[in-house]
């Protein structure tokens, strides 16, 4: 067990299950382990178990969210989409030998299962169905939870499982990468009986994870062509004016040269940098990319610099029902003016006094509503006093 690897723990499945559930009943009754104990990744796992409290007799995994809440969120995200996409291309293939394949988010709830309608019915009795919760500091080891915790492919077979429920069944698991960042996202499963575990399944759990992330990419590069279409018509629109092109999420991935030039003052450049770190006050104005209207664009009140006024305005990109980013247009209150010595500094400056004197000079409120801290607050006011 210390020295199996995935492939020979299912290869000697009767031994391995003798020997593992004799190492789980030493361990949940608090009795030393004699004889070989469980790879490290497992131990780990059933120590932090116990730290949490978690109930080895466990038989079912707890629920979040409704059926309505998922379907959304597959139509919606590009995770889901792109994970029930792939999944539906092995959807015979899995029932066929009998296994469930599962797709599930960064927090292990699974979001979509397909395979044998016989193994979904048996395993609905532990909740390994959507909507099912199973992290691995909620249900301790399993093919969902841990390799999302650990962030690499993990079997988990038999008695491995820390909660007796899931012992049963061997899983196949691998995380989800993000193309962009790298972040686990999420994560896929293969579950079958002990009896029909086979080594080469893992290849397959990973084959299938590394398809969805290059679908994900896929997506994402076909949403960025669309927003650099919008981000063109907005250079022709808007020639003289500072432009930043954002993501969704409110990363930078593009800027005209009036951008750098306006806003990068300090040279530490623009691109791949969040707005949200860089403009703190103008995306609390919008309440991010989301907040922005479903039909149209907001326009932050012209703000007031030293020796310089701005306007700050934002369009948001959608495709279909989707919103894909924004663009972010910051124009100069009199083009007669010149820019602010300061740039973005200015401007953010700026942004924070006028929130500040919306929030009638209460510093905490006008923290809370920027999201900065207090200390933040005073130090910028201070500075641009003296």
């Amino acid at each position: 067990m210390r020295g199996d690897t995935p492939a020979n723990l299912t290869e000697r499945p009767d031994r391995v299950t003798r020997q593992l559930t004799a190492a789980w009943e030493s361990f949940v009754t608090g009795t030393p382990i004699v004889g070989p104990r469980p790879r490290p990744v497992i131990f780990r796992g059933w120590e932090r178990c116990r730290e949490l409290g978690i109930n080895p007799g466990s038989i079912r995994a707890p629920t979040s969210g409704t059926m309505g809440d998922l379907e959304a969120r597959l139509a919606r995200e590009t995770f889901g989409i792109a994970g029930r996409e792939v999944l539906g291309r092995y959807e015979r293939l899995v029932g066929d030998s009998g296994h469930v394949m599962v797709l599930a988010d960064a927090s292990g709830q699974i979001v979509y299962a397909i395979g044998s309608k016989k193994v979904r019915d048996r395993l609905e009795q532990i909740n390994f169905v959507p909507g099912g919760v199973w992290a691995e500091d909620v249900v301790g080891p399993n093919g969902v939870g841990t390799p999302i915790a650990v962030g690499r492919p993990e079997l988990v077979f038999g008695s491995e499982h820390y909660c007796q429920g899931w012992q049963p069944w061997v899983c196949y698991g691998s995380p989800v990468r993000h193309p962009e960042g790298n972040e686990v996202i999420g994560a896929i499963d293969i579950t079958g009986p002990i009896r029909a575990a086979q080594p080469e399944t893992m290849a397959l759990t990973i084959a299938i994870a590394q398809s969805i992330e290059q679908r994900i990419w896929l997506t994402d590069m076909q949403r960025r062509e669309i927003l650099r279409a919008r981000y063109r018509d907005c250079e022709r629109r808007w020639p003289g004016d500072a432009l930043l092109l954002l993501t969704a999420a409110g990363r930078i991935i593009d800027a005209n040269p009036t951008a750098f030039d306006r806003l990068d003052r300090a040279g530490r450049g623009l691109l791949d940098r969040f707005i949200a770190d860089l403009m703190p006050g103008i995306w609390e104005a919008g309440r991010g990319i989301e907040g922005l209207g479903a039909s149209g664009e907001w326009l932050v009140e012209t703000v007031v610099a030293p020796g310089a006024g701005w306007q700050v305005r934002m369009e948001p990109v959608d495709d279909a029902d989707r919103r894909l980013g924004a663009i972010l247009i910051v124009h100069a209150a009199s083009r007669r003016t010149a820019a602010p010595a300061g740039g973005l500094r200015d401007l953010t400056d700026a942004m924070i006094r006028q929130v500040v004197a919306d929030c009638g000079g209460r510093i905490g409120a006008a923290a809370r509503r920027l999201g900065i801290n207090r200390t933040t607050i005073y130090r910028r006011l201070k500075q641009r006093a003296d």
